[in-house]
């Protein structure tokens, strides 16, 4: 019997590629919300000529080069979004803690890791696979006593479709929550209420070369890492500093030098790693973040709050940042 109609099937499958163009089949597979990844491309339409009419006559369109991109939408679990992360970032290093938990590091590196993901649409109706795949933004978001969000905008080379259907195994921890967070100014901790942090990696994809209608590569720019923040203020000190440039001024004054300090995010789980002490955690650190100008959210009689906007630099002889996994994955 033929299905009145069909929706998305509510899940990928993600799978570390070890070779350029080598498709991997996943073996971990994720629940999404939402999932978006569609082939990119553009018509081309041949000039109008003297003498050609009104109408754009047949043979003068033809489909041109074509990429695969899009975004998915997701909880954060703890095993599931390593690949992720990996993909993100670029390097891991990975240990054992205690028993079955084990604690991962992710760096910045150079060099992002190409992920191969499968995506099934409806019940039967098709199942792609999608080979260097590129992870060129991740963005995580909660506010206080929320499950932590995510979403992540991915390009690929290559799209095959009638892939296999495989068997479908999907983690069974819980969905992490957003435990703490703070901003180290001046040897002191703020209270975070809410925040959003995101990596870009600003991956090039325009570049086609002739005889080939695919993308030959995709490169990384510029990465830029950014982390918004909500806080609530004791005083107007943060707003001096970022705008002013101290406590004690009282308007701007000629060039100043960035105001900046510390962030600190913790992912938890409710339970711990099975037979073990060590909860699911995630978290994010960032040694130096400038700050730019944080204004007062003032509405009406509601609480009053502020916005504080990061830009994560990078010191010598430091990471940009730092983003630490403890789960019950070996290696990623």
């Amino acid at each position: 019997m033929t299905k009145p109609y069909m929706s998305q099937s509510g899940y990928i499958g993600v799978a570390k590629q070890t070779a350029s163009g080598t498709y991997v089949t996943p073996a971990q597979y994720m629940y999404v919300d939402s999932i978006s990844i569609d082939a990119q491309t553009e018509e081309l339409v041949s000039s109008p000529e003297i003498g050609g009419g009104r109408d754009i006559v047949d043979g003068s369109v033809l489909v041109g080069p074509i990429s695969y991109g899009g975004s998915i939408d997701f909880s954060v679990r703890p095993e599931s979004i390593g690949l992720f992360l990996l993909g993100a970032t670029g390097a891991v290093t990975s240990s054992g803690i205690s028993g079955d938990a084990y604690g991962h590091t992710f760096t910045f590196e150079n060099d992002l890791v190409p992920l191969s993901i499968e995506k099934s649409v409806g019940d039967g109706l098709e199942n792609f696979g999608y080979t260097d795949t590129k992870v060129n933004n991740l963005r995580f978001e909660a506010a206080q006593g929320e499950f932590v969000t995510g979403s992540a905008d991915v390009i690929a080379i290559n799209e095959t479709s009638g892939k296999t259907v495989q068997t479908s195994s999907f983690e069974t921890s819980p969905i992490f929550t957003y435990q703490s967070g703070s901003v180290i100014l001046d040897s002191g901790e703020i209270s975070v209420k809410s925040f959003s942090f995101e990596i870009n990696n600003n991956v090039q994809d325009d570049d086609f070369r002739f005889g080939s209608r695919s993308l030959a590569s995709l490169v990384e720019k510029r990465r830029e890492l950014s982390a918004s923040l909500e806080v609530v203020p004791t005083d107007s000190n943060i707003y001096k500093k970022s705008v002013y440039g101290s406590t004690s001024a009282t308007t701007v004054s000629g060039l100043q030098t960035t105001y900046a300090g510390a962030l600190f995010l913790r992912f938890e789980s409710a339970y711990k790693v099975a037979g073990t002490t060590v909860p699911y955690q995630m978290d994010i650190t960032i040694p130096k973040a400038v700050f730019k100008s944080s204004p007062f959210a003032i509405s009406g009689d509601e609480m009053i709050t502020e916005t504080l906007d990061l830009i994560p630099v990078k010191e010598s002889g430091n990471d940009i940042a730092t983003i630490v996994l403890r789960n019950e994955t070996a290696s990623y």
